[in-house]
């Protein structure tokens, strides 16, 4: 996890600071400023204390304007500022440090801030700007920013070149930038207030504001930020704004927040009717946070603008948030009220990126670049020549939810996601986490960027600190105060207790223009979270009410996980032409290892309030509500959405051989039922409760939708690993449905058009898989090629895995195809699996589709327990299971030793011909060798199953020792018929 807007510390902060800036229009200023060293060091040892209130405060327009209310113990800083505006200036400005340059605070005394944030408003026209309370610890910081404001008139054909700017930044020697603090830090303070909506939290639109309240121990921040805006009411103008900056750290930069003992944070704070309506990067937040490091650069060109700059790292960067033992950090709080009032739910209308959230992290260590473009021509150019490598270590407890005489949740109380991308709703408790984040939107015009890390990435997430969540999703009631995804892609709603991450993440999102954009990584690429012995994970929460009624990959989720490693691409093109390459030059391994018990109490659902508490999807594409513990998670996974007729090509590639592994060496246990449960419409959605010992994956998924979508699109890999192993005891404890309640508790498939569909629950010791899935809809007509080398699983459990008071009871299937309601306790899985599904109202042509398969080699092993006991129905029949219609689709209960298996699919639905393409397969050798010498044991009876119609239907309850299967299916249904 990324500290939200780490970067924003400094500007919390008064402190002696070195300056150069030019703001004079029509003049050509030309200066260069030289200084031998720069050693700024300040130490803390008296009590701080903040107290007051920031009522309605408003930032209407402008770049980084900041409203704020803070106590901070000891800074350290640096800040450059480049500031041009006016017409047909030219300022070429040097700023150099000759030798090295040390930033630190150091503080020990107590820390407080007792402020409240009422009525906070931030408008469309505003960028980077933010209200905020804070109490902090020990900062040590370097800023960097440059903001070109020019404006210009209509001066019709030949008019006036607006404002050019020419800016140098020069670190040369090395650069040490520290945070470090052994006092207790603490906050107290709202944002918003409880049925006030006169005094809640509103972002109307704009980019990378924040309205924020936070507690921080230490910190240690690097952060570059180029802004370029223009009000081009020329017709013709001579040339675009433009701001040509430079920033060079010729040697080693190390940036590091030090949390110890003695530096307990503590953040008490709830948000009330957190608002964004539109715009990009935009957030509302409460946390508290032991240890941060990060770096953040930053680039937003705006309409009629081009920003031609670089910033170089010419060594290797080390970036590291490392809190200490004894040094706890507690939130108490919540998103929105437990009293029943929807004034006061969070809410995100539009927009992309946004998020509203309320999170404990014991240590962060970041690097991200942001990139947004608004009708700009920028050509940018962000390198770090050595290694990165990005840390954080923690081994304080870390509370979210439970604390003396606060809040004994902290809840998301509704919550809605109603339109836009890459939104979220969330609640975190974060042990550790290293994480690299790449991010852009493109809204307009021809960006050119370009992202090289040439020495390769570590990332690490490394904990030893006790992980403990108690929130929940929406209210057991009426029909209000019920967590909501309308429409759009990418959003999430999500409450979750990790004990340690590790992360490289790629997002773009091209809403208009035409953009080429590179991400090159030529290194060895290394990710690894770790979570060690003491590091237990506890959470409790359930999902009241969950619905999402369409859009692609939204999700509502309850999650306990003990150590996650994941390298994800993502990318989604609403319009335009984009022409985007994500390139890894050398071997990437993600590694996810988990060593303490991992514990997840919730359910989907309530009994006392079944109708209005269910779970349910009603569209879109691979949706998803879920309660899920995880023992160690680790994955590669890329996506590309092409909607709306998009065009454009996306191109990911790792030349090196992929090593994926997930290690599990402690208990997992999950106790959660599926109260309800309704899909209905969409392809690929899910609802499900597991609990997983190790899980490693391998993913590709393409989704085009929409005629005269023609986007390009490829994946191509050398060598893959899939690696996962389980060695302690797996345990689910719950059901799905209800014994005895009336039909509102029977989960439910139904719907013509639902395609592979899923209600389930399931205990797995080991797994891992290989999924490539291609989604055509609507007249789409892509050319997707996929090329995966020799594939490798080593899959081993060792451990018992239990289901007890299982069962499922009131299935029903009514329609859709591929269609699964199951309860399942599995020792050791190996899937690999290639989909391909061409689907919608409508005859559709797709393009060539390729897939290049390499040799596939399964090895699967159990010597583990496996034991399942849950009905399938109940005696009286009132929760009997049936299928009434579709194809292919199953209820079941099924315990399994040991399974290996490869898969080949395609399916045409509504009017679509098989002939019109199903895409080109050329597959290596198949090799599965599955051994199980566990038991396996289930008991389930069967009461009154009843199918009646459809093709292939299934409801069945098995005991299986071991499997290895190769499967070829092709289905074609006719429209609107269901046959």
């Amino acid at each position: 996890m990324t500290l939200n807007k780490t970067s924003r510390l400094a500007l919390l902060i008064t402190s002696a600071l070195i300056s150069a800036s030019s703001a004079m229009a029509q003049t050509a200023p030309n200066g260069t400023w030289t200084v031998a060293s720069i050693s700024n060091t300040a130490t803390n040892s008296g009590t701080i204390a903040m107290n007051g209130n920031i009522v309605s405060p408003a930032i209407t327009t402008g770049t980084g304007g900041s409203v704020t209310g803070s106590a901070v113990g000891a800074t350290g800083s640096d800040s450059i500022n480049f500031a041009t505006s006016g017409l047909e200036t030219a300022p070429s400005e040097q700023r150099t440090v000759a030798t090295t340059t040390t930033l630190a605070g150091t503080n020990s005394g107590a820390v407080t801030a007792t402020v409240n944030v009422q009525g906070a408003t931030i408008s469309a026209a505003s960028v980077s700007g933010s209200a905020s309370a804070s109490a902090v610890g020990g900062v040590g910081s370097l800023t960097i920013s440059s903001v070109n404001s020019a404006t210009y008139a209509n001066q019709t054909t030949g008019g006036a070149t607006p404002a050019v700017s020419t800016n140098n930044a020069t670190y040369t020697g090395a650069v040490n930038l520290t945070g470090t603090n052994s006092g207790a830090t603490t906050f107290t303070g709202n944002i918003g207030t409880t049925n006030n909506a006169a005094l809640g939290a509103t972002i109307v639109g704009g980019t990378n504001n924040g309205i924020s309240s936070s507690a921080v121990g230490a910190a240690g921040s690097l952060s570059y930020s180029n802004v370029v805006t223009a009000v081009n009411n020329d017709t013709d103008p001579a040339a675009p704004a433009s701001s040509n900056e430079t920033v060079v750290f010729s040697a080693a930069v190390t940036v590091l927040g030090d949390n110890n003992v003695g530096g307990n944070v503590l953040a008490t704070t709830s948000i009330f009717d957190a608002q964004i309506d539109a715009g990009t990067g935009n957030s509302i937040s409460g946390a508290a946070v032991g240890a941060s490091g990060s770096v953040s650069l930053s680039s937003n060109g705006g309409t009629s603008s081009s920003s031609n700059n670089s910033v170089t790292f010419g060594a290797a960067l080390n970036v590291t948030g490392d809190n200490a033992n004894a040094a706890t950090v507690t939130v108490a709080g919540d998103l929105g009220s437990s009293t029943n009032l929807a004034a006061d739910d969070p809410v995100i209308t539009a927009g992309n990126n946004n998020s509203i959230s309320l999170a404990g992290v014991g240590a962060s260590g970041s690097l991200s670049y942001s990139g947004i473009q608004t009708g700009s021509l920028s050509q940018e150019d962000y390198t770090v020549t050595g290694v990165a490598t990005v840390l954080g270590t923690n081994t304080g407890a870390v509370t979210v939810g439970t604390a003396t005489n606060a809040e004994t949740v902290a809840g998301i109380y509704g919550g809605t996601v109603a339109a836009g991308n890459g939104n979220g709703i969330s609640v975190a408790a974060v042990g550790a986490s290293g994480s690299i984040s790449l991010n852009s939107v493109v809204n307009g015009g021809t960006p050119d960027t370009t992202v090289t890390f040439t020495g390769g990435l570590n990332v690490d997430g490394l904990n030893a600190g006790a992980v403990a969540l108690a929130s929940q999703i929406g209210l057991t009631n009426g029909a209000a105060n019920k967590p909501t995804i309308a429409a759009g892609n990418g959003n999430s709603i999500s409450v979750a207790a990790v004990g340690a991450s590790g992360s490289v993440s790629y997002s773009d999102v091209q809403l208009s223009g035409t953009a080429s954009e590179q991400f090159l990584i030529p290194g060895t690429v290394m990710v690894d979270g770790t979570n060690n012995a003491a590091g237990t994970v506890t959470a409790t929460g359930s999902v009241f009410g969950g619905t999402i009624s369409g859009g692609n990959a939204n999700s509502i989720s309850v999650a306990a996980v003990g150590a996650s490693g994941s390298v994800s691409a993502d990318s989604l093109v609403i319009a335009g032409v984009p022409d985007n390459t994500l390139t890894f030059g050398s071997t990437v391994a993600v590694v996810g290892a988990n060593n303490a018990a991992v514990s997840l109490t919730g359910n989907l659902g309530s009994t006392a309030n079944v109708a209005n508490d269910s779970p349910s999807i009603t569209g879109g594409v691979s949706n998803s509500i879920s309660l899920t513990g995880v023992g160690a998670s680790a994955s590669v996974s890329f996506s590309n959405t092409s909607v709306s007729g998009a065009d454009g090509s996306n191109n990911y590639s790792i030349a090196g051989a992929t090593t994926i592994t997930a290690d599990n060496n402690a208990i997992v246990g999950v106790t959660g039922t599926v109260y309800g449960g309704a899909i209905s419409g969409g392809t690929g959605n899910g609802i499900s409760v597991a609990a997983v010992g190790s899980s490693a994956a391998f993913s590709s998924n393409s989704i085009v939708e929409g005629s005269g979508s023609v986007p390009t699109t490829s994946l191509s890999t050398s060598t893959v690993a899939i690696n996962s192993d389980n060695s302690a005891n797996i345990t689910l404890t719950g059901a799905v449905g209800l014994i005895g309640a009336a039909t509102a508790s029977d989960p439910t498939i139904s719907g013509v058009d639902t395609v592979t569909a899923s209600i389930s629950s399931s205990a797995v010791g080991a797994s891992g898989s290989l999924s490539v899935t291609n989604l055509l809809t609507g007249g789409a007509t892509p050319d997707e090629k996929v090329t995966i080398g020799a594939t490798t699983f080593n899959i081993d459990n060792t451990a018992n895995v239990t289901v007890t008071a299982g069962g499922i009871f009131g299935g029903t299937i009514s329609g859709g195809t591929g269609g699964s309601i199951s309860q399942a306790a599995v020792g050791a899985s190996g899937s690999a699996s290639f989909t391909n599904i061409v689907a919608g109202a409508s005859t559709l042509a797709p393009g060539a589709t390729e897939y290049v398969v390499g040799a596939q080699g399964v090895v699967v092993d159990n010597t583990g327990t496996v034991s399942i006991t849950g009905d399938i129905g109940t005696t009286d029949l009132a929760n009997n299971a049936s299928i009434t219609g579709g194809v292919n689709n199953s209820i079941s209960v099924s315990g399994v030793g040991a399974s290996g298996s490869t898969s080949f699919s395609s399916m045409f639905s509504a009017g679509t011909t098989a002939s019109s393409g199903a895409g080109v397969y050329a597959i290596a050798a198949l090799t599965h060798s599955v051994t199980n010498t566990g038991g396996v044991t289930v008991a389930s009876n069967s009461y009154g199953a009843t199918i009646g119609g459809g093709v292939g239907s299934s409801i069945s309850a098995a005991a299986v020792g071991a499997s290895a299967t190769t499967n070829f299916t092709v289905i074609t249904r006719s429209a609107n018929t269901g046959t």
